[in-house]
């Protein structure tokens, strides 16, 4: 698959905003043709110019400190009916990224390591300008082709269930799946990918600032009215610059004083939680071998069929009830470290598995978060299982995992997260405190994995504002990343069946695809 920029390929915001939190109507008006020049260049003369450049800052949480270096990735892809439609379509796309950035500013800026004497490494900021702002790529338009030049068919993508190997990240993005902690990282980038007859737009959202739920918020268009957004004039309004400066400034302010609220842990707080961390004197954690990422369709019958059954034989006489999630979680827990134990035998020092599993907490806390709240706010509840008893149906049935990670989530409150932040806050000059999901688990030589759900986000009802319905598909990009799972979110309410992107090794997937009790709850893989 190869692509070629079209003539529109970036466009800029370069229209005059007059922007506040509270619009007010006494700003000195300064003629954006005083520092733009008449083709959207900036004008040196102008002592705006200065102003311009003016870096805002928000200092983010000690939960965010410890997110992942890397993007939140998600795919969607429509039917485009004829070529007005999709004239229509991009610039009504461009029209719903532009409201979202004038209503978070920051996510025109980027994520920075700070590095402070005295701190722990790892600890990260936004930063962002007026004129970033100003002239952020709202969305960045190609056509992707395949490899001899021909249009790629959206009906071929479509029949084939649009495979995440057709979606690779250097065709379909701007940005690279991870970043570099050393270097700055855009927040937001949005691309429009054109195929003949469709569109596939590929959003990229940086972990650090935010997590399913909040990319759910903003590409719903719920940031666009959650009470904490700019609110831009009329674009024949005339821009003050110094006023939107200044603005800016207090907004940073208050976000970063709202993340504080993911940042306080009490004094007499009790730590009952094993968390680690990488010292910088240690090695780097090993790199993960190649490996092959696919989409697993399962039944959702026989799913619900697992979920009344263990509900109605209680034999553990637990006031917990299985879930769709936990159950899901169980069979591929169990089958997939199946799968992976022949690559870790030789390892006789792994004797269990551990299972993280991130958790929204914004009313997990003592006091909760607002629904609508877009920062990151996940911990990871944590369920580990002797490795044998996990791999052998005789010592362990799986309604015992799905119980034992049901605990593991509910075991995640206020007490569980303040614990986290503690750790990151006491943590000393020797300690990065990024990624500490990473940092506590082994994918490569042991036999832990980690498994997101995104099954209650509403992906599958996001146009976008583009006014042509919902996608046919939701899809993660090509990743393979082994020992790790995203189920995805569902069509409907009531689903024929459940996606799962299931990533591990070539030949741990082989052993996976060749267990006959498994894939008795697989009703299509897609490569």
């Amino acid at each position: 698959m190869e692509s070629t920029l079209s003539d529109d390929t970036t466009f800029s915001a370069l229209n005059p905003h007059a922007v506040s939190e509270h619009p007010s109507s006494e700003d000195e008006a300064t003629p954006l043709s005083s520092v733009l020049g008449n083709n959207g260049s900036r004008t040196s003369s102008h002592s705006s110019v200065g102003v311009l450049q003016t870096e805002h800052v928000i200092q983010l949480s000690s939960i965010e400190h410890c997110m992942p270096r890397a993007y939140i990735r998600i795919c969607f892809a429509y039917r485009v009916p004829s070529e007005d439609h999709l004239e229509k379509a991009k610039a009504n796309l461009r029209a719903f990224v532009k409201k979202t950035v004038d209503a978070k500013p920051y996510l025109a800026g980027e994520v920075m390591d700070v590095k402070v004497p005295g701190q722990q490494t790892g600890r990260a900021e936004i930063r962002f300008t007026t004129d970033g702002y100003l002239n952020y790529p709202v969305v960045e338009v190609q056509t992707l082709l395949n490899s001899d030049g021909t249009p790629i068919e959206y009906d071929e993508l479509d029949e084939a269930g649009l495979p995440p190997s057709r979606l690779r990240p250097e065709e379909v993005s701007a940005l690279p799946p991870n970043v570099d902690p050393q270097k700055s990282s855009p927040v937001l980038r949005v691309r429009a990918n054109i195929v003949k007859g469709g569109l596939i737009v590929s959003f990229y959202l940086h972990h650090c600032i935010s997590d399913g739920t909040g990319f759910d918020l903003l590409t719903s268009g719920d940031l666009l009215d959650d009470g904490y957004t700019f609110c831009a004039p009329p674009e024949s309004s005339d821009l003050d610059v110094s006023a939107l400066d200044d603005r800016l400034k207090c907004f940073a302010q208050r976000k970063t004083i709202i993340r504080e609220k993911l940042s306080t842990a009490p004094a007499d707080l009790q730590l009952t939680r094993q968390i680690k961390a990488r010292h910088l004197d240690q090695p780097a954690m090993p790199t993960n071998p190649p490996g092959r990422g696919c989409v697993m369709m399962i039944s959702a019958s026989k799913v619900s069929a697992l979920i009344d059954r263990f509900n109605g034989n209680d034999t553990l006489k637990s006031p917990l009830c299985h879930t769709t999630n936990s159950v899901l979680m169980a069979l591929l827990w169990r089958h997939m470290t199946c799968a992976r134990r022949p690559s870790i035998q030789h390892n006789q020092d792994v004797k269990t598995s551990t299972l993280l599993i991130p958790v929204n907490v914004r009313k997990r806390l003592r006091e909760a978060l607002p629904e609508g709240y877009f920062g990151a706010a996940v911990d990871s509840g944590r369920a580990e299982l002797d490795l044998n008893a996990l791999t052998d149906l005789t010592k362990m049935s799986l309604d015992r995992i799905s119980h034992t990670i049901r605990q593991a989530v509910v075991d995640v409150d206020d007490s569980y997260v303040r614990q986290m932040i503690a750790f990151a806050n006491s943590a000393d000059t020797n300690t990065d405190v990024h990624d500490i999901q990473a940092s506590n688990m082994d994918r490569v030589t042991g036999a832990d994995m980690y498994i997101t759900s995104w099954l209650t986000l509403r992906s599958y009802q996001h146009d976008l504002g583009m006014g042509i319905g919902g996608p046919d598909w939701v899809r993660k990009p090509w990743s393979r990343d082994p020992g790790s799972c995203i189920i995805l979110p569902r069509r409907s309410p009531t689903p024929e069946y459940y996606e799962v992107v299931v990533q591990m090794t070539e030949a741990d997937m082989g052993r996976l695809l060749d267990d006959k009790e498994f894939m008795d709850y697989v009703t299509r893989v897609i490569d």
